[in-house]
């Protein structure tokens, strides 16, 4: 489970992650666990597009990934949709369907807020699940602090959980500075 939390930034890989595309420097930890050591590698360098996708899950684009983050999803075009209500798990279902390819889109509504709860879509050929949960006020906005995200496929999952949200922060260049620990190993991108 990734964890991201505004306070303090950057102490998570996936706030690293985010904070290549306010900041030029890219900063990630990997932690790993090989019989009785941990390995720590600690990845510097510039914020460019293929650093950043060579750090998330398998699939998944710098763009796609922000989405997410910001409680969102890339919109398939289409042609043609349906709904339907499920009693069973109280929810509007939005079946969007594209003219090219036949993809389609399922989006899964709460009756009484209207909020999003979940998303299916294809992308790259691979099928992608979303669940928003938690809703909670952030600046008279209604934000998901757990999201969900899953691609059987790819054998991908995420979850991200925010403490609090602070809409449109202040960031200063010490925010997204991320301490190398002691014995890690550095590896630099070029």
């Amino acid at each position: 489970m990734l964890t991201t939390s505004p306070q303090p930034p950057c102490y998570s890989t996936i706030d690293c992650r985010l904070a290549t595309f306010i900041c030029p420097n890219i900063c990630s930890l990997k932690t790993e666990q090989k019989e009785s050591l941990q390995l720590v590698t600690y990845y510097q360098g510039p914020a460019r597009a293929r650093h950043l996708s060579a750090l998330l899950p398998a699939g998944l684009e710098p763009e796609e990934i922000v989405a997410i983050l910001l409680g969102g999803f890339p919109l398939l075009p289409y042609e043609d949709f349906s709904f339907r209500y499920d009693a069973r798990e109280e929810l509007w279902f939005l079946d969007l369907k594209s003219s090219s390819g036949g993809e389609r889109q399922i989006l899964g509504i709460d009756p009484k807020s209207g909020q999003i709860l979940s998303a299916e879509y294809p992308l790259q050929g691979l099928t992608r699940r979303l669940s928003f949960s938690e809703f909670k006020l952030a600046s008279n906005f209604s934000f998901p602090h757990r999201i969900h995200f899953e691609s059987p496929g790819a054998r991908a999952q995420f979850t991200v959980e925010y403490q609090e949200i602070a809409p449109n922060p202040e960031w200063e260049e010490q925010d997204f500075y991320l301490p190398v620990p002691r014995g890690a190993q550095i590896v630099p991108l070029e």
